[in-house]
């Protein structure tokens, strides 16, 4: 089945980008039954050696689980904790500067937007190498009102969401990319810029 041309009405269903659909294939399922049949079949065979052996199988895991933590923070803490930043008076090539990309997923959040686009107006780096896209869900209007409220001008830029599930950030940030957040850039002039929803179903940039 061809997910990225999929388009359903069902709100779980793929949307035209990767979504963990199908969670378990055949022979995991097999296996899994398999092994609660073969456990109740010990159970009813000798369930007291059952109980201790699963009770050493398990103590086993969450020992090894424990020993992999403490080696996990041990070489953290031996790691140094302060960053060196270099000032760099020149493009690390001798000619421009990278382009960077800011893509911030937002959600029901107008009351801290004004801070969050003060905050970016402050980054130290070349306004011509940078875009910053805000995605706004195409129904939430508060968040969008606001957005268009603030007269935002390049390297700022208002993104809709097609109205898709799962409602999650990292969904958000997939269709913009499948629709060619990567690939072109796209200022804010008077109005606000969106990806038509049948563009953002199939993965496909408009036009």
């Amino acid at each position: 089945m061809d997910f990225t041309t999929l388009d359903t009405s069902r709100p779980l269903s793929p949307r035209g980008f990767p979504q963990a659909t199908k969670v378990l294939c055949l022979w995991q399922k097999l296996f899994l039954v398999l092994l609660l049949l073969g456990i109740a079949a010990w159970a009813w065979w000798d369930w007291r050696n059952e109980l201790l052996v699963l009770n050493g199988i398990l103590t086993v895991f969450y020992l090894l689980s424990t020993l992999y933590r403490m080696l996990i923070i041990d070489l953290a803490l031996k790691k140094q904790r302060e960053m060196v930043v270099e000032d760099y008076s020149t493009p690390p090539d001798g000619k421009e500067w990278p382009r960077y990309m800011v893509i911030l997923p937002m959600y029901k959040e107008a009351a801290i937007l004004p801070h969050l686009v003060e905050g970016l107006k402050k980054m130290d780096y070349p306004a011509e190498r940078l875009e910053i896209k805000l995605l706004i869900e195409e129904d939430d209007h508060e968040t969008m009102e606001a957005a268009e409220a603030m007269d935002l001008q390049p390297p700022f830029s208002i993104c809709k969401i097609p109205v898709s599930y799962p409602r999650t950030k990292p969904k958000a940030c997939n269709v913009d990319i499948r629709c060619g957040g990567q690939a072109r850039t796209r200022p804010v002039e008077k109005g606000s810029v969106g990806i038509p929803a049948s563009a953002a179903k199939r993965g496909m940039h408009p036009g």
